[in-house]
């Protein structure tokens, strides 16, 4: 295996898949830093999360990032910016509650649709999902980004 998809792999595996825990919405399973996980995998989790409170969803995707670098062959952090574009489409939710929920989950989340609506300009034919959506993939590319930058650091520490 690749030394990047090996460090990515290390990486995954400093989290757990906890049992499930109730919400209003129903049980769900929440992702969690395991207690002996190193510290570049926490250094890593703090940048995806951006300077806010630590989040499910957060960590949710994390975890999603990690095991598609794992599992596709980006054997350097090239490769892997250059799978983000898959990575993020299949990300996004194909169920508008769930894109409402992301929304919903963390207050700085408006930001991202907010900056993505100004990004594209004056666009007279989006939706608000359509908003929504642009703003979750900012979120994903950022959440990917740390992944793969904290996952070159430590290949390039370990050389």
């Amino acid at each position: 295996m690749p030394r990047f998809r090996e460090t990515a792999r290390q990486a995954m595996d400093a989290f757990y898949i906890s049992d499930v825990t109730p919400k209003e919405d129903g049980w769900r399973e929440i992702v969690c830093t395991r207690s002996d996980a190193p510290d570049w995998v926490r250094e890593m989790a703090y940048a995806a999360h951006d300077g806010t409170l630590p989040n499910n969803g957060t960590y949710d995707a994390i975890y999603g990032v990690l095991m598609f670098l794992t599992d596709y062959a980006a054997e350097n952090a090239d490769d892997a910016m250059n799978d983000c574009g898959e990575f993020v489409e299949n990300a996004l939710p194909a169920y508008h509650a769930l894109a409402i929920r992301w929304l919903a989950d963390d207050v700085t989340r408006a930001s991202y649709v907010d900056y993505q609506v100004r990004e594209m300009g004056n666009v007279r034919t989006f939706d608000l999902m359509q908003a929504i959506g642009w703003g979750m993939s900012e979120w994903y590319l950022e959440i990917y980004s740390a992944g793969v930058s904290a996952i070159q650091l430590q290949v390039e520490a370990t050389v």
